[in-house]
């Protein structure tokens, strides 16, 4: 960046990157990897299923990489807001955090909740206008989606998703999935045969060895219906964007207010 940042901002910047950094090179493993359709009954609903079974695995360090990164990506805007306010002469307080809302007037009750007391009113305007309202594909709605459950709920599930995916039946049949996306652990086709349907055939099928290759990438598990389209976008595209948008949309428009005197 051009401008020069309070130190608080630069440090929690600087960790962000960090944190990126280390989840593009955890990602590089999975590229490419193989696809199993492990053969499963569920008795409960009385349906034989395919449980899509795909390696490399996802562990948990990466999880924790990507709330590292959330972590003090949130930080940046809030840390930003404080500095507004000191820059301004005002005192901050408990109550004062960047908002980030999905409508006006979630915007306003905001405001009312003091979260912006002591920001001048020009600043205020600009932070109104980066908000991400109805727009579910933003960069500000995908952090704090994500951040909230990282902070409050558990870590930031990922799962392997493949695509352009090439299956061997039993070397009987062969079969290519271009685009269709095929997430690990679920269901294969997310449908079942019935068990009384298979008859003679249970011991065939339930032996049946469906096994092969695909391209691979990372994405975010569903977490919530504002977080569904994170399902088919890539874990570092969004991660990307995210502090794309606060280096360049956001400290850019609004630094000059919390550094005027340095």
């Amino acid at each position: 960046m051009a401008f020069k940042c309070p130190d608080g901002i630069q440090q929690k910047l600087i960790r962000a990157e960090m944190h990126l950094t280390e989840v593009a090179r955890a990602l590089n493993s999975f590229t490419n990897g193989e696809c199993h359709l492990i053969p499963e009954i569920n008795e409960e609903l009385k349906l034989m299923v395919l449980r899509i079974d795909i390696t490399p695995k996802i562990t948990s360090q990466l999880s924790a990489m990507v709330g590292d990164f959330l972590f003090n990506a949130r930080c940046i805007l809030d840390y930003l807001v404080w500095a507004i306010i000191l820059q301004a002469g005002n005192t901050p307080t408990a109550k004062n955090m960047f908002p980030i809302t999905s409508s006006g007037e979630n915007f306003a009750s905001q405001l009312k909740r003091k979260r912006l007391d002591g920001v001048p009113v020009e600043a205020v305007a600009i932070i109104k206008g980066l908000q991400p309202c109805s727009a579910r594909n933003h960069p500000l709605a995908w952090l704090d989606s994500l951040h909230n459950v990282d902070k409050h709920r558990e870590l930031i599930m990922t799962t392997v998703v493949a695509d352009n995916t090439s299956l061997d039946f039993d070397g009987s049949l062969s079969m290519f999935l271009g685009d269709e996306e095929l997430y690990d652990k679920a269901i294969f086709g997310d449908v079942g045969i019935p068990l009384d349907a298979l008859g003679s055939e249970m011991d065939r099928f339930t032996n049946v060895e469906v096994k092969g290759e695909a391209t691979l990438f990372v994405a975010f598990k569903e977490l919530s219906p504002e977080a569904e389209d994170l399902r088919r976008v890539e874990v570092l595209l969004v991660l990307e964007s995210i502090l794309s948008f606060i280096k360049y949309d956001t400290l850019e428009r609004l630094i000059d207010f919390a550094t005027q005197s340095l």
